[in-house]
């Protein structure tokens, strides 16, 4: 994995027996806080992961004005909502036809 701040960038190394204990945080994290040693050779940055954190309920904090601190609104940045459509099938064409656009070849298992 890669992780960037306003400094630069830096490469997770997560083995595979690391990765299969904390996969829920991984992958499902949007604020991710690892714990690891630091490796540095020349300008490449890599952290051997030890332990991993999903801190993404302190997203809820960034917006102060918000007035329900229950509702979320912050979203996954590779989403993009569908227009609201006043029905269920209408959705389902607009997704559907979305996914042949970007996967032609695709097959659809339901």
């Amino acid at each position: 994995m890669t992780i960037e701040d306003e400094t630069g960038t830096a490469n997770l190394v997560v083995f595979e027996s690391l990765f299969e204990k904390y996969r829920k945080e991984i992958l499902h994290a949007r604020l991710l806080m690892v714990e690891g040693k630091l490796q540095r050779e020349g300008e490449v940055i890599h952290v051997v992961v030890k332990r991993c954190y999903d801190l993404s309920k302190l997203l809820r904090l960034l917006n102060s004005s918000q007035k329900d601190p229950n509702v979320l609104t912050l979203a996954r940045a590779d989403e993009k909502p569908l227009p609201d459509f006043p029905s269920q099938d209408k959705r389902t064409q607009v997704r559907e036809s979305a996914q042949e656009i970007v996967f032609p070849q695709a097959r659809n298992f339901r």
